[in-house]
């Protein structure tokens, strides 16, 4: 019936969404949108707790060059808080690594001379210290990849959709930049693991 087909799609009307919007958040029934500062532990405790969520679901905590973003110190908090707020969770980091040779330095010097520095940026040189960041936070399991092996768990039709919207001349230096970025995540609880290839 044409009824239940115009009420599904009215429910995905956003302006039908009953939210309330004010400076830094976004709340609706079933989203929340909220801003604190990472280094401050009681600050995401109380934005966690006004929208009286339920910490004990399985939850993804998603962090897209965050953490080099944040002093070494702050990241370990954050990642402690989040595991000790979360018991059933994954958390997923994606940021650069393997920084320690010429490719990373030349990425490391352009990034400052546009005035930006990264305090955490060699916070975890290595994808076995990107996991231990995880474990020596609280979770139980960790695993670390860097972007070239996350693309060759990816199917080939997707990895050729990808390629025509960022195009490289060069194959060599798309590798290399690759090799300096990673997926590294901590699983936890009921969380007990990540299939990329699926």
């Amino acid at each position: 019936s044409t009824g239940s087909r115009d009420q599904a799609t009215e429910s995905r009307d956003p302006s039908s969404v009953d939210c309330e919007v004010s400076k830094g958040t976004i709340h609706s029934a079933s989203y929340h949108l909220l801003s604190a500062d990472l280094r401050d532990e009681s600050a995401l405790s109380g934005v966690v707790k006004s929208c009286r969520l339920d910490t004990s679901l399985p939850t993804l905590v998603l962090a897209e060059c965050v953490l080099c973003y944040l002093p070494p110190s702050s990241s370990a908090r954050l990642i402690s808080w989040s595991s000790a707020s979360f018991p059933n969770s994954l958390f997923l980091n994606y940021e650069p690594c393997n920084m320690d040779d010429r490719f990373g330095g030349i990425m490391i010097d352009n990034m400052r001379s546009r005035d930006c520095e990264l305090p955490g940026i060699l916070a975890c040189p290595t994808l076995t210290d990107q996991e231990a960041r995880f474990t020596n936070s609280g979770f139980t399991s960790a695993r670390a990849i860097d972007m070239n092996e996350a693309m060759r768990l990816l199917p080939a039709q997707d990895v050729q959709r990808m390629t025509k919207l960022e195009f490289f001349d060069e194959q060599e230096i798309l590798t290399q930049l690759l090799d300096h970025y990673c997926l590294a995540w901590g699983c936890q609880g009921t969380v007990t693991h990540v299939n990329l290839s699926s």
